[in-house]
């Protein structure tokens, strides 16, 4: 019995030193990390492009479903090579379908050419049950597949293009916000466009009709127009007799793409064609009608008579953006009757109008044009930039001598930069023609490789870019740069890169280790790409302003959802922020409005009838990364400009239509709920008076 009893002791001593040993192993260890925390650290990996030793990969098995998700998006976002596999096991094995339709969606997003096994994947999954998951799997394949994929995205459009299915759908703000029953159509299409033209026009009629449109859906106008298919004219002409003007002017935008790549007979019936809808009561078809004759006559077809009065009428309009087309239009065609009138508007207020009638004036009467340009000046900034950026699409060597001799030594960084790119722009179209390479121009632009101004540096490194000419100075200059903005770094890059051979991996592998993300992430797709074995992905990027895990959780969970009010001089505009999608971008954004940044920045619209932006790369010394998301660019999407992946700044951007071509490469991080009529009125050169932000928290300023 003693022997037992002591036996007894013996194992309860041990037990008890086996569990001090487990309970002082445990309190070394750290404690698990709940799912809240894990969504924080992933989005904090994510915005370093790390995958944190593995860490991130092993996410995808975490027993969360939303953990497993974000952890998918973030390794699409990251996209390199090595992401890839564990989003094809995701798309594959995960049982929560809106994993699995992220997996499809972070697919489409990845840098480089999916392998096989990852298009094999997405094809399967356009037979999911997961009407979610097929819609992401069309998306994907229309951006990374191939004639193949085309062919099984045409096959799910057949049976999901029912005739007059979806018509009068008119998808306004609330497609970005909610799921609908046509999104797997809408994808679908999308899907189709982004692949281009292929060797299947006749099963593109199929899905869509032929002279009789199966829909007179926007989305079906605006697919077929993208795919420049003489084929299709059919279509597009039923598209511009709709009752609909926004398929209308798809319509007519298609009519003119396939135009430009149809036979001369053709190209000139549809000249016709289209000017008769220069009278069109609807501003939009109008304004497709003028670009569509514009690319017409730049493509060297016959434009019809009575097109030059017609387009003179169009000055007249009330909408500027109609105005300033119009005078493009004339600068593209050989209208001599317009000169007069031309002359006029060379004085008008606006400085947009003023440079396109300096450049009408040039096709149409050179003489007139260089006797004006021998006295020319402009106290406006706005002006000389709006001029160098009109007259740098002039291929005229004397032009491209004044924008050296006038606005290079401008006083302002934008004019200089508006004047460099045009005239890399004109040196590169006379050398195209013929002409020598012209030495004083290379000097003239090489001479601002070193300019104070990292967006004139890097205007100077595309200019000589497009020549050829990047010598020893403009890697040199490259090198030497350590400015802590990376646009003249990233410039110089690609143009060397552009070139390729031995030089431009030269100049990749010496980037490698560059202060910013962007540069190192650019050498490094560039290495990739050539096949040049890389031990190591890029190192990560600073984490935005010295941010901590806990301020990313306070972003995945703000208490409301954000605010943001743009007044103008034309009435105030109402944005609901998308924290949840864009959590970065919107945290960004809101600093920059509270620190009053946007105060008194000037609106632009680079894009007529499509776009408006605002806010100023220049006083962004940093590159933003990326937040590509699931969202649909529609009307009143507000989106964040950049120069690539990774490279956003403060210039933000509003749609005013449907603007397909973003999704999936532009960070999506807002809708406008409220002032589309202001959206209307502005025009560019108006001013942001301010932006108030409501977060919950901190109250707006009154």
């Amino acid at each position: 019995m003693r022997d037992d009893a002591q036996s007894l002791i013996r194992r309860g001593a041990v037990a008890c030193a086996l569990l001090t040993v487990a309970a002082a192993t445990a309190l070394a260890q750290p404690a698990p990390l709940s799912s809240r925390e894990r969504l924080a650290r992933i989005v904090a990996l994510e915005d370093a492009r790390s995958l944190g030793d593995g860490w991130l990969r092993d996410q995808v098995l975490h027993p969360d479903p939303e953990v497993r998700r974000q952890a998918v998006l973030a390794l699409g976002r990251i996209g390199r090579p090595e992401t890839v596999e564990p989003l094809v096991a995701a798309l594959v094995s995960d049982e929560a379908g809106a994993v699995r339709s992220t997996a499809a969606f972070a697919l489409g997003i990845v840098e480089d050419p999916l392998p096989e096994e990852a298009l094999g994947a997405l094809e399967a999954a356009t037979g999911e049950p997961s009407a979610r998951v097929r819609e992401k799997a069309l998306e994907a394949l229309g951006r990374k597949g191939a004639d193949r994929q085309r062919q099984t995205i045409l096959a799910q459009l057949g049976a999901l293009v029912a005739p007059s299915g979806y018509s009068n759908r008119r998808e306004d703000v609330e497609a970005s916000r909610r799921r609908t029953a046509w999104d797997e159509a809408r994808l679908g299409l999308f899907a189709l466009a982004r692949l281009g033209p292929g060797p299947d026009a006749v099963a593109v009629l199929e899905v869509m009709g032929g002279d009789v449109p199966r829909t007179n859906w926007w989305v079906a106008a605006w697919s077929a127009a993208e795919l420049h298919e003489p084929a299709l004219i059919g279509l597009h002409r039923a598209w511009s007799e709709a009752t609909d003007p926004v398929v209308q002017a798809l319509g007519v935008r298609g009519m003119g793409r396939v135009g430009v790549r149809a036979d001369p007979s053709l190209a000139d019936a549809l000249g016709t064609e289209v000017a008769l809808f220069l009278d069109h009561p609807d501003a939009g078809v109008r304004m497709e009608a003028i670009a569509a004759l514009t690319a017409l006559a730049s493509a060297g077809r016959v434009i019809p008579d009575g097109v030059g009065p017609r387009l003179l009428a169009g000055l007249d309009e009330p909408d500027p953006e109609l105005r300033r087309a119009a005078l493009v239009a004339l600068a593209a065609g050989d209208h001599s009757e317009a000169a007069d009138a031309l002359l006029d508007w060379t004085r008008d207020e606006d400085p947009g109008t003023r440079a396109a009638a300096f450049r009408a004036l040039h096709r149409q009467d050179e003489d007139g044009f260089r006797l004006l340009m021998s006295g020319w000046s402009d106290p406006d900034p706005m002006g000389r930039e709006a001029i160098a950026e009109q007259l740098g699409q002039v291929g005229d060597a004397r032009v491209r001598d004044f924008l050296i001799h006038a606005l290079l030594p401008d006083e302002d960084p934008r004019v200089r930069t508006a004047a460099l790119e045009g005239v890399g722009r004109i040196e590169a179209a006379l050398v195209r023609d013929g002409l020598e390479p012209d030495p004083e121009t290379e000097a003239a632009l090489a001479a601002h490789l070193t300019a104070a101004d990292p967006f004139e540096r890097a205007s100077a490194a595309r200019a000589l870019g497009r020549l050829g000419v990047l010598g020893p100075e403009v890697r040199a200059a490259a090198l030497a740069d350590t400015d802590s903005a990376p646009w003249f770094r990233l410039a110089a890059l690609r143009s060397l890169t552009a070139r390729g051979g031995p030089e431009a991996a030269e100049a990749a592998r010496a980037h490698l280790g560059d202060a910013a993300w962007p540069v190192r992430a650019e050498a490094h797709r560039f290495l990739r790409s050539i096949g040049e074995p890389l031990e190591a992905p890029p190192a990560p990027a600073m984490r935005e302003d010295g941010l901590e895990e806990a301020d990313y959780d306070s972003m995945l969970h703000p208490p409301f959802t954000p605010v943001a009010w743009i007044h103008t001089e034309r009435g105030e505009i109402e944005i609901e922020l998308y924290i949840a999608d864009a959590p970065r971008t919107v945290w960004r954004f809101m600093r920059l409005a509270r620190s009053g940044f946007y105060d008194g920045q000037r609106w632009s619209r680079p894009l007529p009838g499509l776009v408006l932006h605002a806010g100023e790369d220049r006083d962004a010394p940093r590159a933003f990364r990326s937040e590509i998301n699931e969202r649909t660019f529609m009307r009143g999407s507000v989106g964040m400009d950049d120069r690539g992946k990774d490279t956003g700044g403060s210039r933000f951007f509003i749609t005013l239509l449907p603007a397909p071509e973003r999704n999936g490469r532009r960070t999506l991080f807002g809708h406008v709920r409220r002032g589309f009529e202001v959206l209307e009125r502005l025009q560019p050169g108006d001013r942001i008076e301010r932006v108030r932000i409501w977060d919950g928290i901190t109250p707006p300023d009154p």
